[in-house]
């Protein structure tokens, strides 16, 4: 999956993507062309309306989750759930409600909410697995679930991390 947070942070070279310049306006147009398509597709103009109304508020709860991740004020479990909720539980939730039109409102929430939590895990994955690739995360200091786990737990083998995220200092050591 094209993950917008690393080509925004260029943060993880891992990615075939990382070593292409997209321009800052890529996922601008990638999003407005997505709009558009909307008001291509058959059927009425209800449903189009609602289709087009989940997408902008959706985007828009990502947006958010992003610039809150991007400000980096991260300082517990409950607020990076949140942080991670909004960012990639929006855009799960997106793709899981665009392939749900016309179904029963109750079932629409039990979608919804279940992409949510594919969103969150699917990030903590991402958090995990990419700790070792990321570039700009561990010169930001950027916490995220496993920082936080490492600053919280009472266990010397952590204590250069606990150091490095406390000083002042860019280094990692």
């Amino acid at each position: 999956m094209l993950n917008f947070n690393n080509i925004q942070d260029g943060d993880v070279l891992i990615y075939p993507w990382s070593n292409v310049n997209l321009g800052k306006n890529f996922i601008n147009v990638f999003l407005l062309t997505a709009l558009h398509k909307v008001t291509l597709l058959n059927g009425s103009v209800e449903a189009r309306n609602v289709i087009s109304q989940q997408i902008q508020l959706l985007l828009l709860q990502s947006i958010n989750g992003q610039q809150k991740d991007m400000h980096n004020r991260i300082s517990n479990e409950s607020e990076y759930l949140e942080m991670v909720s909004l960012k990639s539980g929006s855009l799960i939730k997106l793709a899981c409600i665009l392939g749900a039109v016309d179904i029963p409102p109750k079932t629409l929430e039990t979608i919804k909410t279940y992409a949510n939590y594919l969103g969150v895990v699917a990030q903590i994955r991402n958090d995990v697995l990419l700790a070792g690739h990321t570039i700009n995360d561990l010169h930001i200091k950027k916490v995220n679930l496993p920082i936080l786990y490492y600053l919280c737990i009472e266990d010397n083998n952590f204590q250069p991390i606990r150091n490095y995220y406390h000083s002042k200092t860019n280094i990692c050591i």
